[in-house]
């Protein structure tokens, strides 16, 4: 075989760690543009199949860049998992007693940017992909150096063995993809999934006569407070309306949540999850949900059973099957077959850039 292995190892290494930190630095940026985590994953996928394109396109030995792109998947992955935590019901409105502070605002709070999963991921991103890929490309580097020292009979065994990996890598990962497709076709996306519940009766604004007024003017959190009392489906539901606010604090079961929820003018909508055991309350602005009669927090992850993949990233993963498709193509016109190895890597790691955020989302059922 008549390829040159690269020009050098520092000027490889000084390419290779600056083409990846451009993926962790569009992970960085993402992450000042929009606050969801899979916004950040999103915009990682993008930046690494753009990459793997202009690598492919390029002339020369790209084998050590494939396989250390290859080896930042598990990133992705992991990344997209985070965004599974991302809550999909509102914050409170505002405090309704004392010592709800302490028990709701004060409880995850620290320092940026540490305090979310988005910002510490946003924060490590730049330096997390290029120190796992260089170690990813430790590996292709030795063999692509030592590869004169190979017989021919291991080089072209070698070839093959990349070759049918590549062919099972792109094989499952179009199983994921049209598996991601098929959930997307039967269940709601995370967004919308809370307002596809079935619905369990309407409450009236907080307006007329109320039930009781409780006067707490001469209590440390003075308010004089107009309270609601409705029965909805067996469940006990209680409104108490500052006399001079527009919100209300919402309790469900007699247990206060202490927390200014809806808006007093606005009807407020009920719906069960009878799966997952908890019911949410809507006043058109705002979505909170109950379990017990507490207030809870709803992640994506918490549903996952239930929704379809972000449709973000199955346009990214369909990009990748349709990238990872061409460069096989491109494969059978290699003339080196160090260059067929590399469009085999290539492959594969467009591939699974692709649809490794699927990874998070969907639930393994096959």
């Amino acid at each position: 075989m008549s390829a040159d292995p690269p020009r050098s190892k520092a000027r490889a290494a000084f390419l290779f760690v600056a083409k990846l930190a451009s993926v962790g630095v569009a992970l960085a940026v993402t992450s000042f543009a929009a606050s969801p985590t899979w916004m950040h994953v999103l915009g990682g996928s993008i930046a690494a199949l753009v990459l793997v394109l202009a690598v492919s396109l390029a002339k020369g030995r790209h084998i050590v860049t494939a396989f250390g792109l290859l080896a930042t998947v598990p990133l992705l992955v992991f990344s997209a998992d985070l965004g599974m935590d991302a809550r999909i019901t509102s914050a409170p409105l505002g405090c309704a007693c004392s010592y709800c502070i302490g028990d709701w605002e004060m409880a995850g709070l620290s320092f940026w940017p540490f305090e979310e999963p988005d910002g510490w991921f946003a924060f490590l991103a730049p330096f997390a992909f290029p120190i796992v890929g260089a170690l990813g490309a430790l590996v292709p580097l030795l063999l692509v150096r030592a590869r004169d020292s190979f017989s021919r009979r291991i080089r072209a065994a070698g070839s093959l063995l990349l070759h049918a990996g590549s062919l099972a890598s792109l094989l499952l990962a179009a199983a994921l993809l049209v598996h991601a497709f098929v959930r997307a076709g039967r269940y709601p996306a995370a967004d919308t999934y809370l307002a596809s519940l079935p619905e369990l009766g309407v409450l009236p604004p907080a307006q007329g006569k109320p039930a009781e007024v409780l006067d707490h003017r001469h209590s440390r959190w003075p308010a004089m407070l107009d309270v609601y009392r409705d029965q909805v489906d067996g469940l006990s539901i209680e409104r108490s309306c500052n006399t001079t606010a527009s919100l209300c604090e919402f309790s469900i079961g007699g247990q206060r949540s202490c927390q200014n929820l809806v808006e007093r003018s606005a009807p407020v909508t009920l719906r069960r999850d009878v799966v997952h055991d908890f019911v949410t309350i809507d006043d058109g602005s705002n979505r909170f949900a109950f379990r017990g009669g507490t207030l809870i927090h709803v992640t994506t992850s918490d549903i996952a059973a239930a929704i379809s993949p972000a449709h973000a990233w199955l346009s990214v993963g369909c990009a990748g099957m349709l990238l990872a498709m061409g460069l096989m193509a491109r494969r059978r016109r290699a003339e080196e077959r160090l260059d067929a190895a590399a469009f085999d890597v290539l492959a594969a790691a467009a591939a699974w850039i692709g649809v490794a955020p699927l990874l998070a989302a969907l639930p393994m059922s096959f």
